[in-house]
């Protein structure tokens, strides 16, 4: 029998495999469900090791047959695996532990869970992994955030008093974007991982209020800082770490 021959994959390994990911791309945070592939790790299609086989969508399949996924990435993803499944009765989202222990913590920003999702899909279309580069991305960004203001200082500083409802509307417009845009890029720097560097994969898991304070008083109203001991984790390589982050709150005198 030649070395490469291929041998059909025994369909109880198959099944084990398909199993083990979950039915879906081993790429995380890749949903494909549809037309899954069977990928030897070695590029030995007649090693049919389970510890060799890994579960990839078809864009995926064809990104590690090139090399763009490399052997090392693919094993990672399904060392990832195994910690996603041993860890899985044991993660307790920040909204399950508010309504089962009825803590007082400020939710996760909904906006921010939106980058973090589109970020992960882009790096997935993209990339096919979560620790790419992008400076190029980045470098685009803060080119684009000026650009998004301009339009406001030529209608502040330019024209002045003799502007039109029209430029009035586009630079609104430009800035809410330019604003938008400022707080992607604080979600790209802030949620990477120390550990694994990938990007978009840091989740705040539990949240913990730990001091109070007045910061002023006004006779209209009150600014309190609140002291939270959040905890992040990474969902790539499961790296945890707390910081200490303050809030603000803003409270009314009647």
């Amino acid at each position: 029998m030649p070395k490469n021959e291929r041998i059909p994959i025994p369909k109880e390994i198959q099944r084990e495999l398909l199993v083990d990911c979950g039915h879906q791309c081993s790429v995380p945070f890749c949903y494909e469900t549809h037309n899954l592939e069977f990928h030897h790790i070695n590029g030995n299609p007649s090693d049919n090791r389970k510890s060799n086989l890994i579960v990839l969508c078809p864009n995926h399949h064809t990104m590690a047959t090139r090399g763009k996924i490399d052997r090392k990435e693919c094993k990672s993803y399904k060392e990832r695996l195994k910690q996603t499944v041993g860890l899985q009765p044991t993660i307790e989202t920040l909204k399950q532990k508010v309504e089962r222990e009825g803590i007082d913590v400020p939710p996760e920003n909904p906006f921010v869970n939106l980058i973090l999702n589109l970020g992960r899909r882009y790096m997935n279309w993209r990339y096919g992994k979560p620790d790419a580069s992008i400076n190029r991305e980045i470098a685009i960004l803060l080119v684009v955030i000026p650009l998004c203001f301009t339009p406001l200082f030529y209608t502040a500083y330019v024209l002045r008093g003799q502007f039109s409802t029209l430029s009035l509307y586009v630079s609104m417009i430009s800035s809410i974007i330019g604003c938008v845009l400022i707080i992607v890029f604080l979600v790209i720097y802030k949620r990477r991982c120390p550990n694994c560097r990938g990007y978009f994969g840091i989740e705040r898991t539990d949240s913990k209020k730990v001091d109070e304070t007045e910061k002023y008083r006004t006779e209209t109203e009150i600014k309190i800082e609140k002291i939270y001991r959040n905890t992040y984790r990474c969902v790539f390589c499961g790296h945890t770490y707390t910081l200490n982050e303050s809030e603000y709150e803003t409270i009314p005198i009647d």
